[in-house]
């Protein structure tokens, strides 16, 4: 790991053994995301994925929408007159 994060930075080369480790920890984090998410369905007594999916377009719809509401507000105070 120490190696793989060295050769992440420029400080060593990179070898076979380096690229196997990035995509070993790629499947491992994709192994946790599906765990994470299923523990969460379970946690919630979702019904079937429809309503978990459907729970998390609303969740990112909102952030969405506040982030546009967000940068809108920052576009506006630029506008304002100074005094």
């Amino acid at each position: 790991m120490k190696v793989k994060n060295l050769a992440e930075n420029g400080l060593t080369g990179s070898d076979i053994g380096d690229a196997m480790s990035a995509l070993a920890q790629e499947g491992w984090l994709e192994y946790d995301l599906q765990t994470s998410i299923k523990a969460y369905m379970r946690a919630n007594n979702f019904e079937h994925g429809y309503a978990f999916a459907k729970m998390i377009e609303t969740m990112a719809l909102k952030a969405w929408r506040e982030e546009v509401q967000a940068q809108a507000k920052r576009l506006n105070a630029d506008k304002e007159l100074p005094f």
